[in-house]
């Protein structure tokens, strides 16, 4: 990364904002302080993918170090290290080691501009920031308020602040809702309070900012408990347990539309394992299911079909053969008159399909020892929280993230650095913003 001559850098993550209502907002001129004072004068990308699994923190994560989870050493919410025989879950009291858990070889942004004042503000990310602020607050514009206030104090420093509760009222009423609406619409005007602080205080043509979401989320109805089929074959499962010990398969969800699968490897050979999620994948309830067979090869299942990773070298993301084994192509990316694809630099090259850019997603998802074998996403419509949240229970249409769908995994950002308006719209990974920042 390169230093810019901008002195006042702010990353602003509003959390959990779906692109499609977004640019719905957006074109219904409902946004209008977001239009004018930051799209008009910077860069929209508005096909940003998320890491995989779609859920905050280890996108966070990826934002603000500029890497895959394979390099920043969070794979998700709820992970489990058998060889240590530790459990996190960072909905809960495990968000305590977060900052621990991410590679001390990973620099987040806060530890690249180690030279300058860095404050987070409600960042569970935070790992070198000098100054950690937490308020009891998730109202966006008073957290906006307070990041304006500490800008205009400190007009040499790096902020990075979040903005929690879209998610939640996307979670709760769904993420097409009106009440999802009303909070773009307030983030908005909050943005607008924000802007007006800077120009008085002469910083706003000194300022480089980016504001990003971390994920989408899709709408769903029905809730279905992962542990169902596994016991039904006798099996002692628990999910989202910190007890991982004496269990034949520990499940952790990711943000209710995926989850992961753990198993007791001294139960279970690869190709058990195997037959067991092909059999899996036939419940409607199931959308994909992802299987690190070895480290060379890896399965994807669905009820259409199964599809097959081959890699040609311990370093995945160069070279891998895609090929339908049986059926239809689960990502619906080939075809029968196209049964195979050689990509030559995964790393490089975004192969779009149903679900966008999941091949590269998926495999640099992976962290050794952390990360398990088998990810299984739900369907559409359904998930795999423990329980449906309140909004369901009182019929709402509510939203869930975690999968590989559009809807999940694509959200905006937009850099805003005095430039004219100018909208990208190629597809951006998540990592690279930090690059782009920096670089633009």
């Amino acid at each position: 990364m390169t230093e810019s001559f901008a002195s006042l850098k702010i990353i602003i993550i509003v959390d959990g904002w779906t692109h499609n209502l977004f640019h719905e907002c957006l074109s219904s001129s409902l946004l209008p302080e977001i239009q004018h004072e930051f799209i008009d004068h910077g860069i929209l990308f508005s096909r940003v993918v998320s890491s995989f699994p779609s859920v905050s923190l280890s996108s966070h994560a990826s934002i603000l170090t500029g890497m895959n989870q394979n390099g920043h050493g969070i794979p998700g919410h709820r992970w489990m290290q058998l060889s240590h025989g530790i459990s996190r879950n960072y909905i809960g009291a495990s968000v305590r080691y977060l900052n621990n858990d991410i590679y001390s070889k990973s620099k987040t942004i806060f530890e690249f501009y180690n030279n300058k004042d860095t404050y987070s503000i409600q960042c569970l990310v935070n790992k070198g920031a000098k100054r950690k602020i937490r308020i009891l607050t998730t109202n966006s514009e008073r957290l906006l308020r307070i990041t304006s206030d500490i800008a205009c104090k400190n007009p040499d420093s790096l902020i990075v602040a979040w903005l929690p509760k879209g998610d939640g009222i996307s979670h709760l009423y769904g993420p097409q809702s009106k009440e999802m609406q009303k909070e773009m619409i307030r983030t908005s005007r909050g943005l607008g309070e924000f802007a007006k602080k800077l120009r008085i205080a002469g910083l706003f043509k000194k300022s480089k900012i980016l504001i990003t979401s971390d994920h989408g989320q899709k709408e769903v109805k029905y809730h279905w408990n992962l542990a169902i089929p596994f016991r039904m074959m006798g099996y002692k499962v628990k999910v989202n347990s910190g007890k991982i010990k004496d269990c034949d398969v520990n499940i952790f969800t990711n943000g209710d539309s995926s989850a992961f699968i753990y198993f007791n490897n001294e139960l279970f050979s690869k190709d058990h394992k195997y037959i067991i999620l092909k059999n899996l994948a036939n419940y409607k309830e199931v959308g994909l299911i992802f299987y690190r067979y070895d480290d060379f090869t890896h399965y994807i299942f669905s009820r259409s079909g199964i599809s097959r990773i081959t890699c040609n070298s311990e370093d995945i993301n160069y070279c891998i053969r895609y090929e339908i084994q049986d059926g239809s192509d689960p990502l619906k990316i080939l075809n029968n008159q196209r049964r195979y694809l050689i990509i030559d630099n995964l790393r490089e090259k975004s192969i779009e399909g149903y679900y966008p850019d999941i091949l590269h997603q998926y495999i640099t998802s992976y962290v050794p020892g952390r990360s398990p074998d088998t990810i299984v996403t739900s369907s559409d419509k359904y998930h795999f929280g423990l329980a449906p949240r309140l909004g369901w229970r009182l019929g709402y249409h509510r939203g869930s993230h975690g999968g590989p769908s559009q809807e999940e995994m694509i959200f905006n950002s937009i850099i805003v650095n005095g430039s004219e308006s100018k909208v990208c719209k190629e597809l951006v990974r998540s990592k690279d913003l930090l690059h782009i920042f920096q670089e633009n």
